[in-house]
């Protein structure tokens, strides 16, 4: 089964996430806190560099930006838990807030 073409959002935004958050009630009544949402990169840890040259080069992400939007780095490495050598591999995620 064939799926429609991938596209990235401006060419760099990998993941688009929304978080609305629940009403909640305080002594002045309910209050509903405002959304937030952002952009995501996604990559190997080894080009944490060119990809954040990239996107530094895309006028869109300060548009995004101004409008009240995040934007993510996320580099994702395979590397031994706990850094002690031997012990088994897991994904280990570096994040960063542009």
């Amino acid at each position: 089964m064939k799926f429609g073409v991938r596209k990235d959002v401006w060419g760099f935004a990998d993941i688009l996430a929304c978080f609305v958050p629940k009403a909640f009630e305080t002594a002045l009544g309910w209050v509903q806190t405002p959304g937030q949402i952002a952009l995501i990169q996604t990559f190997p840890m080894a080009r944490w560099k060119d990809h954040k040259e990239k996107l530094a080069g895309i006028p869109e992400l300060q548009v995004w930006k101004a409008a009240g939007g995040a934007v993510y780095l996320h580099g994702w490495a395979l590397k031994p838990k706990g850094g002690i050598r031997g012990a088994k591999k897991v994904w280990t995620l570096r994040e960063e807030q542009l």
